[in-house]
């Protein structure tokens, strides 16, 4: 039952990666947007969260320094008012443009480094899916191959193998795909990854061994 449990989990996963480079380049970069905003969400409600005071005296206080700060944004709203009552019309005409002309420069500016901000983080969320999707897969197959007693050395170079020949055929299969393309740094992506799967597994099994020596003794010293 395990062998065929192992061969169904490869197989689903292989299908999962088939179905993510299936979808056309603006879909899967709106699934990476949605994921990296989600992500962010979730950040600065956990930030919110940690930053809220935890003791009753502490939220009283708290309470009172926004009280505070809020009396003395209308002190400065009052002053401000009666500033601008005493400066002569039309230089408030011209310093309004001035400021209204630099306000949106500022926007501009602000909203292109937003966007090339956002832009990166995209093609890192892009990248780390890439390699996280073959180290998976890496350990999923690993997995196959000892379940059907196949435990030597040369598992690691049959698991590199099946990974990069499904790296290529998936580059391949990408090429036909609306908006995406084909690319050698992917394949390499998706082996590191690969590899990064492979040498996972192998310490786990190494660590899963030992623990299985030492319990064996100890369960032998004790009988």
């Amino acid at each position: 039952m395990k062998k065929v449990i192992s061969i169904i989990l490869c197989l689903a996963w292989m299908g999962f990666i088939f179905y993510n480079s299936s979808q056309n380049g603006l879909e899967s970069n709106a699934r990476s947007e949605e994921f990296l905003k989600s992500i962010k969400k979730y950040y600065i409600e956990m930030k919110n969260t940690v930053k809220k005071p935890k003791s009753v005296e502490s939220f009283k206080a708290y309470k009172e320094d926004k009280k505070a700060d809020s009396s003395r944004d209308k002190n400065n709203n009052i002053i401000n008012k009666n500033n601008d009552t005493q400066v002569p019309k039309d230089n408030n005409n011209v310093s309004s443009k001035n400021n209204n002309s630099n306000s949106n420069t500022v926007k501009k500016s602000n909203s292109t480094a937003n966007d090339k901000k956002l832009k990166f983080e995209n093609y890192l969320v892009r990248r780390g899916a890439h390699a996280l999707e073959y180290i998976v897969l890496a350990i999923l197959i690993a997995n196959a191959f000892w379940q059907f007693g196949i435990r030597n050395k040369n598992v690691i170079i049959y698991v590199l193998f099946i990974a990069l020949f499904y790296a290529v055929l998936d580059e391949f299969h990408q090429s036909f795909v609306k908006g995406r393309t084909s690319e050698v740094g992917d394949v390499l992506l998706d082996f590191s990854g690969a590899i990064f799967g492979t040498i996972t597994w192998c310490f786990w099994q190494k660590i899963k061994g030992t623990f299985k020596r030492r319990f064996s003794k100890t369960q032998n010293n004790g009988i």
